[in-house]
């Protein structure tokens, strides 16, 4: 927290932080939705310009096209219930959904991003920030990191204690 407090104090415009989620109220009401939207709103109290990327579940609607303007406050790019699948989150790569999150950050242009649940969307955002030279965080909220299930139990339900990869034996 003092290294982001740190981060802030040398900036010297305008504070725009992009908050970035893989469902957003009000469509949806998962625990890291709220949290990502408790924090764009806390955010916006504070002064800051705020802008989410978040993604839409909407299987009648073509895959990865964007359901609002890049320029809204809140951008949703539609996803299909596939990309929730865990076995999709072997699949990381995703350079349509990579390319219309660059095109957000080039209009928006963010000091920051805060991360929170990226398994449907892809991890390929935290790259896009990278090649931009563009600080980020993220807010884990459960073990998608590590696990290809996200909840670190075995096939047989039972605590995994190989760092998720039990799975694959």
């Amino acid at each position: 927290a003092a290294t982001v407090r740190g981060y802030w104090r040398t900036l010297r415009r305008p504070r725009r932080i992009l908050v970035v989620s893989h469902l957003y109220a009000p469509e949806s009401f998962g625990g890291s939705e709220v949290v990502a939207e408790l924090d764009a709103n806390g955010l916006r109290r504070k002064g800051y310009e705020v802008r989410v990327f978040c993604g839409r579940l909407d299987n009648g609607q073509p895959r990865y096209v964007l359901a609002t303007r890049l320029d809204e406050d809140v951008v949703r790019v539609n996803l299909h219930m596939d990309d929730f699948q865990h076995l999709q989150r072997l699949n990381n790569r995703k350079p349509i959904l990579e390319r219309q999150f660059a095109r957000c950050v080039d209009i928006f242009q963010p000091d920051v991003v805060h991360f929170h649940n990226l398994y449907p969307l892809t991890a390929g955002l935290v790259n896009v920030c990278y090649r931009q030279r563009i600080p980020t965080l993220m807010t884990l909220h459960d073990y998608w990191p590590l696990c290809i299930k996200n909840v670190m139990l075995t096939n047989a339900d039972e605590i995994c204690h190989h760092n998720g990869l039990n799975c694959f034996n």
